[in-house]
């Protein structure tokens, strides 16, 4: 089955909560009610675990807020009317904060939310990995979140603005309708609906019941395609079940007949290029500029050939800039902006695109149309696609953690509370306290920098800057997948590795009885649990972390494979067969980094012995570019910072097996 890379979540907004007449207003954003997918035919269910959420899109600036999915839509030129900040995960509920522009068209969003008149909200995230956990189910496993919109479509009500003040006083996730509708034995149509229901459908209605039911799901769909067609989707919908044709596919001919025709090309008016057929009209309606949308054309067109898979086939519909070379794009850009190119040379086009810096009309702000602008975003894009698909073993045992700037900062280890003491009768009870003993870190920058030449214009060499952009993210994915694993294996000695900790021990140690020399077999597995379950906190109580992963060289893969899921193993000599007692109890992560190829690691769950910090909870590398001044050329600099920290001994153990 082939999942769209991007959804949307619609929740219903059942009540508006702020602090104040201008603050913020509480929202819960998704959660993991199941939300039906009709042109799949599954329920789709979000993971909402630490581990499951991808904040790199969030950043300082947290997620845009904007109107019925205007940042879907590639012609629109709609602003945000506003930032939703402080997103957060708080148990199963992504939660953030509405802050609304204080301009005219953010206020009167704010006051349409307040009044009701606007009830509901959508955020829009892009899958990143997804299970098959039923015949028509799905539970997407990695997800980043990108935007919310105010929309007009309600579909998961269980979530919206004002819910988390509910869910923080116990109810459900899932369950969260309660209190917001009518009771069915409550007088009205809802009550008048259960009747009916009660009273049984003949065998004709209950088919009529369905085909409209697939009609409603098939509208639903058409309007988050195409946000601008809603009220003539929903005059088409209730006219269309009123009639006695009354089918699904009736419905998807007259919906088609309704929506294709607002389509635009990707394209405007201008003189043909030598050996080229002009592009055809683009309308252009208020508050879309020719210009930017001709942008848009071109950018997608050369992302076709540099990153065709983040590129919708029908986002290539009548775009007349396909097949164009990076010349004749930059000197289309050019001409677009008042440049006279006639009679220019090759080579002198290209070293005008690649310094040009447009300004806006009438601003001091540099326009977004110009070709610098262009390659910048081609190389971001290839740059994360290269980062997104890279192998990596770090993010599969490790957690993440956030660093606000370059300081040094502390994170506490594992501590449990000490147990409770038995009180007297008349006795006084005394203060519980807990170890609060801290290892420290301190994010730092990585990065290097790539430059596109005017050569490569006039060469039409995209697909070698894109490869380089592309394997840069490869490389930040590589570097951050090493630091871990080093982590691992730093400074290793007999019966010692990794970092020394603040109790200056090193991270594998007997200090820390967590070094085994049992080969990778049933009794090693055994031998890291009991290590791992045996450990207590710096105040002698008793932590106990469970092996949930063991970290191997790709030549002890197969055998890990074999005691993570094998039923029965063979015993030595192949004699016999025994039930395996660890079978699904661990996760087997394999790494080409670990070199030894008979030592291998326990890890517990997430968040108990390494993270890796970012800064402002970035988790992708950033590119910055500059136009060359000694140089024909513009220059990229690709920055990743982070820095891997080992919280605590006590969730790590080490199989230091003699080759």
């Amino acid at each position: 089955m082939k999942i769209p890379q991007t959804g949307h979540r619609i929740a219903q907004i059942v009540e508006f909560s702020a602090t104040d007449a201008a603050g913020p207003v509480r929202a819960a954003l998704s959660s993991e009610t199941p939300v039906s997918l009709p042109s799949l035919g599954v329920e789709e269910v979000l993971s909402h675990n630490s581990d499951a959420v991808d904040m790199s899109a969030v950043g300082s600036h947290g997620l845009p807020l904007t109107i019925g999915h205007s940042e879907r839509d590639p012609h629109s030129q709609a602003l945000p009317i506003g930032r939703v900040h402080n997103v957060h995960l708080e148990g199963r509920v992504l939660r953030g904060d509405l802050v609304f522009d204080s301009d005219e068209q953010g206020a009167a969003a704010r006051g349409k939310v307040e009044r009701g008149v606007a009830p509901d909200i959508s955020l829009t995230y892009r899958r990143l990995d997804y299970d098959q956990t039923g015949e028509r189910e799905i539970t997407v496993t990695r997800w980043v979140p990108l935007a919310a919109s105010l929309v007009t479509l309600p579909a998961d009500p269980s979530v919206g603005v004002g819910r988390s003040l509910e869910l923080d006083e116990g109810v459900s996730d899932v369950d969260t309708n309660e209190g917001t509708a009518p009771a069915p034995e409550s007088k009205g149509i809802i009550a008048d609906i259960e009747a009916r229901k009660q009273a049984g459908y003949q065998d004709g209605a209950k088919a009529g019941r369905g085909e409209v039911a697939q009609i409603v799901s098939r509208a639903l769909e058409v309007k988050r395609l195409r946000p601008d067609s809603a009220s003539d989707v929903d005059e088409l919908m209730a006219e269309l079940i009123k009639q006695p044709d009354c089918t699904v596919s009736r419905f998807n001919e007259l919906a088609l007949d309704l929506i294709i025709p607002a389509g635009e090309p990707l394209a405007k008016p201008v003189d043909a290029l030598p050996g080229r057929q002009p592009a055809a009209p683009l309308p252009v309606t208020s508050g879309q500029h020719g210009d930017d949308k001709a942008f848009r054309g071109m950018e997608l067109a050369i992302l076709e050939r540099a990153v065709p898979t983040l590129i919708k086939p029908e986002e290539m519909q009548g775009n007349s800039y396909r097949g164009w070379t990076m010349l004749d794009i930059a000197r289309e850009i050019l001409v677009n902006h008042g440049v006279d190119t006639r009679g220019k040379s090759a080579e002198q086009i290209a070293k005008m695109a690649i310094g040009m810096r447009a300004i806006s009309p009438g601003t001091a702000q540099y326009a977004t149309a110009d070709f610098p602008a262009m390659t910048e975003n081609i190389g971001f894009k290839s740059m994360f696609d290269g980062f997104s698909r890279a192998e990596r073993a770090w993010d599969k045992f490790c957690g993440t953690g956030s660093s606000p700037d370059f300081k040094a900062f502390t994170v506490p280890r594992l501590s449990h509370t000490q147990k409770l003491a038995i009180v007297a009768e008349n006795a006084a009870y005394q203060p519980l306290t807990r170890v609060d003993q801290k290892e420290g870190g301190q994010v730092q920058k990585r990065g290097g920098l790539i430059s596109y030449t005017w050569e490569a214009v006039v060469n039409n060499d995209i697909n070698g800057f894109s490869d380089q952009m592309a394997s840069s993210g490869e490389a930040a994915q590589a570097t951050l997948d090493r630091d871990v694993i080093t982590t691992l294996t730093l400074n290793q000695i007999a019966g010692a590795s990794g970092p020394v900790m603040n109790d200056a021990n090193q991270l594998f140690s007997s200090a820390h009885s967590n070094v085994t020399t049992a080969a990778l077999s049933l009794a090693g597995v055994n031998a890291l649990r009991v290590l791992m379950g045996r450990q207590a906190d710096d105040n002698a109580e008793e932590i106990s972390p469970r092996l949930s992963y063991i970290i191997v060289p790709l030549e002890l893969e197969d055998t890990a494979i074999d005691l993570a899921g094998s039923e029965f193993l063979v015993d030595v000599g192949g004699a016999a067969q025994r039930a395996n007692t660890v079978r699904n109890t661990f996760e087997v992560v394999s790494t080409h980094l670990l070199t030894d190829v008979t030592d291998y690691f326990g890890a517990s769950r997430k968040g108990q012995h390494i993270d890796v910090y970012f800064l402002n909870g970035v988790q992708t590398p950033t590119l910055e570019q500059e136009s060359g001044w000694d140089t024909d050329a513009i220059h990229y600099k690709v920055r990743f910072v982070y820095d891997v920290v080992v919280k605590d001994w006590r969730g790590l153990a080490w199989a230091e097996v003699a080759g």
